[in-house]
């Protein structure tokens, strides 16, 4: 190593009472995994119990699902192809090499011994190697039903006594539906390709090496959880793209899709910027994304590419448009040459669900590698 290289930010030591806070809610994680049963908050903001905001300890380490700090006005890129995840808040930056377990910072610094970990689609980062990097502040609010671990930027109004009370009833209902969630997942079959008598039809393994794109459109609270729900369950990311008045009429759904680890862009229909411009605003106001991904119908594809590169945004079209009929011969979806990289995209509608569970195990099964576009991939491809 050169000399400007640092050894980890030591780790602090917790309040033994607070860390005993925590324990008390820990519920017995899956075998091999190691997520505790403790709310996240960020600011003045209280996310539902989902395995994408659930903290997690690997070895003695508190780790935080990354899609967690997006609140916190933390931006987090993932380079599958490259194996890095960059981390950047303001004119500060991290970048973390994943198989290496090393970081770098903006200024060429290296860090050891703080790496990503993953359970299953989502990525972890080291809870107080963040914090302390970006000058964020946390702490660990004893309550009731489980723990609160708050995350704080100076924009953070309530003090901890108050954050806690103030959301006491929401944390009762989102204690419930997470034990809900977790026993019908537990009686839940494991889904086997071309169960119920449906054929399934596959390509061979000579798509190993091609990647999908899985990305969405016309979200709605109606249908799109579902969707989650399924992409949750064959841990699968995907790209959400969304119009104003998507935004308008479910924010909390778009916190949902971010904080579940996928990707989000703009929904236009046409090539007024001004659309664009709104979009952004309500993105930003739902979930703290800011996003330059553009997808649009394919009547104004031309205008709205034109109109993206003039403002420096990154226009993704669809190679493909599925439909319910994917659900009986998800084979169809497929492309016709080898080593490709190709999006596949859906209509949130009320048997999209089904026809997203089709294509996942068909695509999964023919070698697919299957991903969200964001802006590093959709810029290398």
């Amino acid at each position: 190593m050169s000399g400007k290289t640092r050894t980890t930010i030591k780790k602090r030591v917790i309040i033994a009472a607070m860390l005993a806070a925590v324990m008390l809610s820990v519920v017995a994680p899956p075998v091999g995994a190691s997520q505790i049963v403790c709310f996240t908050g960020v600011n003045d903001t209280l996310l539902p119990l989902r395995e994408a905001t659930l903290p997690a300890y690997f070895g003695t380490t508190l780790y935080v699902p990354s899609g967690v700090f997006a609140l916190a006005e933390v931006t987090v890129s993932l380079s599958s192809s490259r194996g890095n995840l960059y981390v950047k808040r303001g004119n500060r930056s991290l970048n973390f090499f994943i198989e290496l377990g090393a970081v770098t910072d903006q200024d060429g610094l290296i860090y050891e011994d703080v790496p990503v970990e993953r359970i299953g689609v989502l990525y972890f980062l080291p809870l107080e190697f963040v914090c302390e990097y970006f000058k964020l502040s946390y702490s660990i609010i004893p309550s009731d039903p489980a723990s609160i671990l708050r995350i704080k930027t100076s924009d953070a109004v309530y003090n901890d006594k108050t954050f806690a009370g103030h959301f006491k009833s929401q944390m009762e209902i989102y204690y419930n539906e997470y034990l809900t969630a977790k026993a019908a997942a537990a009686m839940r079959p494991t889904p086997t390709p071309g169960s119920g008598g449906t054929p399934v039809t596959t390509q061979p393994s000579v798509y190993e090496g091609s990647t999908v794109f899985l990305s969405f459109f016309g979200v709605s609270a109606e249908y799109t959880p579902r969707i989650l729900d399924a992409l949750k369950l064959a841990s699968a990311r995907a790209c959400f793209f969304v119009s104003a008045d998507e935004l308008k009429a479910a924010p909390s759904l778009a916190r949902r899709i971010y904080g579940e680890g996928h990707s989000m862009g703009a929904f236009l229909t046409s090539d007024d910027a001004e659309e664009y411009d709104r979009v952004a605003a309500l993105l930003f106001e739902a979930a703290k994304v800011k996003s330059p991904l553009v997808a649009s119908p394919p009547a104004v594809a031309a205008e709205v590419r034109e109109m993206c590169s003039e403002r420096g945004l990154i226009y993704r079209p669809a190679s493909v448009y599925a439909d319910t009929a994917a659900s009986s011969d998800p084979g169809a979806l497929f492309p016709t040459e080898r080593n490709v990289v190709f999006d596949i995209r859906f209509k949130c509608t009320e048997d999209t669900h089904k026809t997203l569970t089709a294509a996942l195990s068909a695509l999964t099964d023919a070698g697919f590698s299957l991903d969200a576009i964001t802006e590093t991939s959709a810029n290398a491809a």
